[in-house]
């Protein structure tokens, strides 16, 4: 497990350098007329990262939040919804009940303004989900079915309530 671990974080620690790598800074900008783009993509097969908005989890789930603007992001937010399921299928056996579904801890980062007033104008966060177990009494089983809701929130420097926003939901169900 520990292997695992350390893997993971190795990998997440290259993805996150390389990206980091490519970002450009951009000037606070309080009169920015648009709001931040907000994306969250899938790992697929062929190890990019794409857009989506639905996914399918049976072991794990690589995922990424990205939040850009070209007048600087202010913030990005990544939560994890769906605690609790209404089933446990334990073989063929299906429970019902109310079962906790562990879940990832939320995530949030927020910018300041280097001396020169220069922010990122792209900012990632990263996450890994794993297919979750429940317990009916005492056997192990998965929450089959079940919806995890993965939510990601980005914020510019606008002072306009309107266009200093933007946030993006996917849509993860258990198989």
């Amino acid at each position: 497990m520990k292997h695992n671990f350390t893997l993971a974080l190795v990998f997440m620690s290259i993805l996150i350098a390389s990206l980091s790598a490519a970002c450009t800074k951009s000037k606070i900008n309080p009169n920015d007329s648009t709001p931040p783009k907000v994306e969250i993509k899938v790992k697929k097969s062929n190890g990019q990262f794409e857009a989506a908005s639905i996914a399918d989890l049976s072991t794990t789930l690589d995922l990424s939040c990205v939040v850009s603007d070209p007048e600087g992001v202010k913030s990005i937010e990544l939560k994890f919804l769906g605690g609790t399921s209404s089933t446990c299928t334990v073989g063929s056996a299906v429970y019902n009940g109310s079962f906790s579904v562990p879940l990832p801890s939320d995530q949030q980062q927020t910018l300041q303004g280097d001396a020169s007033g220069n922010v990122l104008d792209t900012l990632p966060l990263f996450a890994t989900l794993t297919a979750p177990t429940c317990h009916a009494g005492t056997q192990s089983g998965k929450p089959i079915g079940h919806e995890i809701t993965v939510q990601c929130k980005g914020m510019n420097w606008s002072s306009n309530a309107q266009n200093n926003s933007a946030k993006a939901e996917l849509k993860v169900t258990v198989k």
